[in-house]
């Protein structure tokens, strides 16, 4: 019976005790590697969700432009024709720049972005209402013409100034999202091929 004790005290303490311990520290190394993993993956999913409303807000954005244009061509093409078509031309890209913008403000995370949607919505408005009395009497003579259309490039600046500058965050803010996917990506690396070597 006192051999028996020794012969297991041997191996609890020799090659049994180094058998469990690599199993331990094979669990404890594979537990290591599941929890890199498992967190990688979900700052990634995180961040792939982020970059995916920072697209949508970009295409926004661009759509933002494009009636912004799409409204101020409305507008020219009124003064040098008086077709009124070209009025309800310009509500109604401005109706759609209102509910494009609405939509931005849906998705808009930071203060930042917010402040600049605003910053457009106030040009849109100064726009809308610079235009308005142009719609209500068209300038006939060349002279008027001219002094309606130099009254309205003010607001015409302001707006695609503001335009311009959300389009500038929306893009910086893709780059960094963009480098942190990147990063993320390095860094699940790093720990994963670490934990193996």
């Amino acid at each position: 019976a006192v051999i028996q004790k020794k012969v297991k005290q041997i191996r609890w303490t020799g090659i049994g005790a180094k058998i469990w311990g690599a199993f331990v520290l094979l669990l404890l190394l594979l537990a290591f590697v599941a929890y890199t993993g498992v967190t990688a993956i979900s700052r990634l999913v995180t961040t792939s969700a982020d970059l995916d409303r920072i697209n949508q807000t970009i295409v926004l954005g661009e759509r933002i432009a494009r009636l912004s244009e799409r409204q101020i061509s409305a507008v020219r093409g009124f003064l040098l024709t008086g077709d009124p078509t070209y009025e309800s031309s310009s509500n109604q890209a401005h109706m759609e720049l209102t509910t494009t913008l609405n939509q931005l403000r849906t998705m808009a995370k930071q203060a930042e972005t917010v402040q600049l949607l605003e910053d457009v919505a106030a040009a849109s408005n100064q726009f809308q209402q610079a235009v308005e009395p142009l719609f209500a009497t068209r300038p006939e003579d060349a002279a008027d013409l001219q002094l309606a259309l130099s009254q309205m490039r003010d607001p015409q600046v302001q707006l695609k100034d503001a335009i311009d500058r959300l389009q500038q965050n929306r893009e910086k803010r893709h780059r960094e999202l963009s480098a942190t996917v990147a990063q993320t990506l390095r860094e699940s690396r790093a720990m994963i091929l670490g934990a193996a070597v």
